[in-house]
């Protein structure tokens, strides 16, 4: 049945929502069922084997099939080593088949501006969707990763992997937004206060992409950390900011990585007052392989 032209725009807002929280859903299943698939059940049925179960080839099989998955492979491509694992391709490789289709689905009926637009702001939506989870898996109390069992570098990954995959969206967002409103000539549309604070905030994502890359990290891990943090506080303030609609994921992200914070100086404080140690520690970075 065909949407009534006036009545489109409000539906298209109400499908991206839906769509937003689809994308949501998918980055933290994503990693529970990668979890729950070669560590939970790998870990139940070793733990559970006994001498009849030594007779048993299907087990031998299946302990075979996700060792070789979860384990470490290098290429070369242009003189370059790069290491991957199986499993983690196959996960990025959905997450990205996923979200390409979220991107455009329950589209097609909508005709009250041009495609493109229509898609820019699902764009726009799914990028938002990847904040939540982005800021999730560098919470030192992370409990996703706690539940998919996830260690410390594959909570990483999938961090950078949600990062650069969002600013894919927010660039094609951006990119969309632009060719609609400089081929009509709307000039002052682009100059009003909410789209300058998506401007901002659209930079201050690339500014944290930019300043994650390896040569980046290697030249000054704090210098890293600090504008990482500043960037990331920037961004969040002028996305809220930028429109109303994908504001409650953002306030929640950014009240997550706060509630994180506290639970950390918390524990900070008890383990002082009441672990064995009583004590508190400084390290500092040196380099990639020295901490003092």
């Amino acid at each position: 049945m065909a949407i009534e032209l006036a009545d489109q725009p409000g539906v298209a807002n109400q499908r991206n929502k839906k769509f937003l929280a689809l994308s949501l859903l998918l980055d933290l299943l994503l990693p529970l069922i990668h979890g729950f698939l070669f560590l939970w059940i790998p870990w139940i049925l070793r733990s559970h084997r006994n001498q009849e179960s030594l007779m048993f080839v299907p087990y031998f099989n299946f302990m075979k099939f996700t060792s070789r998955l979860t384990k470490t492979f290098s290429t070369k491509i242009f003189n370059k080593k790069f290491y991957f694992q199986p499993s983690l391709l196959i996960v990025a490789a959905i997450h990205l088949a996923l979200n390409a289709f979220f991107c455009v689905a329950q589209t097609a009926e909508f005709n009250y501006r041009p495609k493109s637009y229509i898609v820019s702001k699902r764009l726009g939506a799914i990028a938002i969707a990847q904040v939540i989870p982005i800021l999730l898996f560098v919470c030192k109390n992370n409990v996703v990763s706690a539940l998919s069992g996830l260690s410390s570098d594959k909570s990483v990954f999938f961090h950078k992997w949600l990062g650069r995959f969002a600013f894919l969206a927010a660039t094609l967002h951006m990119s969309f937004i632009l060719k609609y409103f400089i081929g009509l000539n709307r000039y002052a549309v682009l100059q009003v206060p909410a789209q300058i604070f998506g401007f901002i905030a659209f930079s201050c994502l690339g500014m944290m992409n930019l300043g994650s890359l390896k040569l980046i990290r290697k030249f000054s891990f704090e210098l890293f950390l600090m504008q990482h943090r500043i960037f990331n506080f920037f961004f969040l303030l002028f996305a809220f900011l930028h429109h109303t609609a994908t504001r409650i994921p953002l306030l929640v992200g950014f009240l997550l990585l706060v509630l994180d914070r506290i639970t950390c100086i918390v524990l900070e404080i008890l383990h002082k007052r009441k672990g064995p140690t009583k004590g508190k520690c400084d390290f500092e970075i040196l380099d990639e392989n020295t901490t003092r």
